[in-house]
């Protein structure tokens, strides 16, 4: 039964084409109280989700409020995600990891700024 579960999920991680993107981002837990906002970089993004490069430790399956911005127009998305995995980065000597994020919800304006900056870049 695992097995399916692992399979289907990584289905589901790819079936929106992905695109290398460099973009500011900041992410917070979305019940933190406190409201720490962790500054970082996507390195890729598609309609259903993005690669981000922390600098704060996240575990597969936390939710995270993430706000991207976009350069078109300089607007920004703004989206809630569940962290699908973590690694740490291949290139990186510091420590810092990457996460795969899957959009769990995005309000409407988030998901047309999405939509025309993936648009742009193909």
């Amino acid at each position: 039964m695992l097995e399916k579960r692992i399979v289907r999920k990584m289905r589901e991680r790819r079936m929106d084409a992905r695109y290398p993107s460099e973009l500011e981002a900041e992410y917070s837990f979305d019940s933190s109280i406190i409201g720490i906002k962790s500054p970082t970089r996507t390195f890729n993004i598609s309609k259903s989700g993005v690669g981000l490069t922390l600098s704060r430790a996240i575990e597969d399956g936390d939710e995270i409020l993430i706000k991207i911005k976009i350069p078109l127009g300089n607007r920004e998305i703004s989206a809630i995600g569940e962290v699908e995995w973590t690694k740490l980065a291949e290139d990186d000597t510091d420590g810092h990891e990457e996460a795969g994020v899957r959009f769990l919800t995005m309000d409407e304006e988030s998901q047309d700024t999405l939509d025309a900056y993936l648009h742009e870049i193909q």
